[in-house]
């Protein structure tokens, strides 16, 4: 067994691809993700060494498509892609490229995407008219497809919706703001663990006493973006913890994170239902 836990993990109906899978590394993961289930794309520089792993691959039952190729040619990753899968597997089967969207979405809109938006797209994730990608907001998430690019940025067309608005705890994270790359930080593992409402703290020892609030707005967007989640968290202006502390709802649970507190009952207080927001405080 080349990996040691591939047993515990589930990946069937899944689709792995790698790169460089002939020999070493890339071998070793292809035939390991076999093993757990997974139906492999893989290339290599060389056919007789992807005809090897091929037939370990199927021996796992997995299918296995292979391509002789060089990564570093972006024309012909594209070109294997593009040949190979329709609209749908397109989206779940290799990198997703998901952009908020603020407006009112629906099918069949035709729409631009912002300046900023349409540089992403076309000149560092190089999409040409053709290619797909999708767009979300809180009202669920859509398949679109660059139609051409124009002086008022990338116009896209919607096509279908792919997944609707999900129910989400309400958590909060009330936090005294400090220096900007652990902030940054704090922000973007937030947005990504489910964060609905991020609300700075002013409070007598805080040294920090100004945040980018803008700067913070464009870190949670881009986290949601990559995290695949829906809704987009809330940012709040600077307050002081005087404040915070009288106007925080009466039905919530407030958790202050204390580095000197001996209990460690956290799951047991996050297990007991509450009508209210869930708001740690650090």
């Amino acid at each position: 067994m080349l990996l040691n836990n591939a047993s515990k993990y589930n990946l069937k109906n899944k689709i792995a691809l790698v790169t460089g899978a002939g020999k070493g590394l890339g071998r070793a993961c292809a035939i390991a993700l076999a093993e757990a289930g997974a139906n492999l794309i893989i290339i290599s520089r060389t056919q007789k060494d992807l005809d090897q792993v091929s037939k370990i691959i199927k021996k796992f039952k997995s299918k296995c498509k292979s391509y002789v190729c060089d990564i570093t040619n972006y024309d012909e990753i594209k070109k294997i892609i593009n040949n190979e899968y329709n609209i749908n597997a397109f989206f779940f089967m290799t990198l997703k490229i998901r952009l908020y969207f603020s407006d009112k979405i629906q099918s069949d809109l035709v729409s631009h995407l912002t300046k900023e938006q349409s540089h992403y797209v076309k000149d560092v994730m190089r999409l040409e008219k053709g290619d797909y990608l999708s767009v979300f907001n809180a009202q669920g998430e859509w398949n679109a497809i660059i139609e051409n690019y124009e002086k008022e940025g990338a116009r896209i067309k919607i096509l279908k919706k792919v997944r609707d608005k999900e129910n989400e705890k309400n958590i909060w994270l009330a936090f005294s703001p400090i220096k900007q790359n652990p902030l940054n930080f704090i922000i973007q593992k937030g947005t990504e663990l489910g964060v609905q409402k991020f609300i700075p703290i002013l409070s007598e020892r805080t040294i920090v006493k100004e945040i980018n609030i803008t700067r913070v707005k464009k870190i949670i967007v881009e986290a949601s973006e990559q995290s695949n989640r829906i809704s987009i968290p809330e940012i709040h202006n600077l307050e002081t913890l005087k404040n915070f502390l009288s106007q925080f709802p009466k039905n919530g649970c407030l958790i202050f994170c204390d580095i000197n507190c001996e209990k460690s009952n956290l799951k047991d207080i996050l297990s007991k239902k509450s009508e209210g927001p869930v708001c740690i405080l650090i």
